[in-house]
């Protein structure tokens, strides 16, 4: 598999640029290809992702979002300072006020990983086209 290719780059640092960040998504997701079910969960699943590194970041650390195209999708990275949150894979849903963010975006993404270094910490996302891994290759 070849490298991805990085097509954009967004700092976070107001709930706008959250804002701004979604519509981004939507803009690449259809450059990529995807359908207009696949856009609107990429969407949700950036804001998510956004909205809890803007909400549980490092007060002041940098926050950016990468967006990358790849043969067989769009893979989205959101890098941040500081030690990542806790997070589990569940197919219990929060019924609190908080809480939901997690379980929506394992369940509309492909892959879900974080990658840790001293300081900071990147989240990552991955959906296929056509949702080829839950589909069996179709």
């Amino acid at each position: 598999m070849c490298k991805p290719n990085l097509i954009q780059v967004r700092s976070i640092q107001t709930k706008n640029d959250v804002i701004q960040s979604i519509e981004e998504t939507k803009w690449l997701a259809k450059r990529c290809g995807f359908e207009d079910r696949d856009i609107l969960f990429l969407q949700l699943a950036v804001e998510e992702a956004c909205t809890n590194a803007y909400t549980h970041g490092k007060t002041g650390g940098e926050i950016k979002i990468c967006w990358y195209e790849e043969p067989d999708g769009i893979h989205m990275e959101i890098a941040q300072e500081g030690k990542p949150f806790d997070f589990q894979r569940s197919d219990m849903v929060n019924v609190g006020e908080h809480g939901r963010g997690l379980y929506l975006i394992y369940h509309f993404m492909d892959k879900v990983w974080v990658h840790e270094e001293e300081q900071s910490f990147q989240f990552h996302m991955k959906k296929y086209l056509m949702d080829t891994e839950r589909r069996g290759g179709l």
